[in-house]
């Protein structure tokens, strides 16, 4: 078992692998937290990425607590005696209550920083009415680039290449993540870890909200579904 410190302050890089397998975690009463992890390839390299103090493996042969530095034989610290809590029970997902053809809401647990790379836009997120009075007259081949998903709050988010040349928020896809252009995740994070399914797009928010969205309701730009969509608000 691999065992790591970090101090409190940075508890929000755990939160992509809140849901990984056999990861535990313990305060201790010096704003350090101690976090047990299964010694798997992955898992150690997603431990190369964490702001870790310390690192050790737990000595498997004489005293089950001596800590031994990762690549010694001897150990040099005792783990001491704590409550230990599954990471996903220490640092849950923060949601609203769901309701049919809504999007999921959560929280990253840490912010966006600014972005060094000029990304190409793939989604805008626009209101509603905006999107559908451009439709109108918009040539037919470039509505067939796009997609359109719809929100509670009469937005749209409207997915494709070209994007309208509308105003709104303006967002890239890095797997199945939409970021908004201008920003990026923390160099600890990798968007693969915080990717779920393939079916959901998960939109972030420059609070670091995130909006899950099944790829079920994203619909064809057609001028037909637009003005449907429109009639039924």
């Amino acid at each position: 078992m691999l065992v790591v410190t970090l101090k409190s302050r940075d508890l929000a890089a755990l939160a992509p692998h809140r849901h990984r397998d056999g990861w535990e975690i313990a305060m201790s009463e010096n704003d350090t937290c101690f976090l047990k992890i299964p010694p798997t390839t992955q898992n150690e390299n997603s431990l190369t990425l964490l702001p870790c103090l310390t690192r050790w493996t737990l000595d498997q042969k004489g005293q089950k607590n001596h800590l031994i530095p990762l690549g010694k034989q001897l150990p040099t610290a005792i783990l001491p005696p704590l409550p230990w809590l599954p990471l996903a029970s220490f640092l849950p997902l923060t949601t609203t209550k769901i309701q049919e053809n809504e999007t999921f809401f959560g929280h990253l647990g840490f912010a966006l920083i600014p972005s060094h790379q000029n990304q190409p836009a793939t989604a805008l997120r626009l209101p509603f009415q905006t999107f559908s009075t451009w439709a109108e007259t918009a040539p037919a081949p470039r509505l067939a680039q796009l997609t359109f998903a719809l929100s509670d709050t009469q937005e749209t988010l409207v997915i494709g290449s070209p994007l309208p040349p509308l105003p709104g928020q303006t967002y890239y896809q890095i797997h199945q993540l939409l970021i908004p252009c201008g920003l990026a995740l923390p160099d600890f994070i990798l968007a693969q870890d915080l990717a779920t399914s393939p079916e959901q797009l998960h939109l972030i928010d420059r609070d670091s909200t995130v909006h899950s969205i099944p790829r079920e309701l994203c619909l064809p730009a057609t001028r037909s579904t637009i003005r449907t969509t429109a009639h039924a608000l």
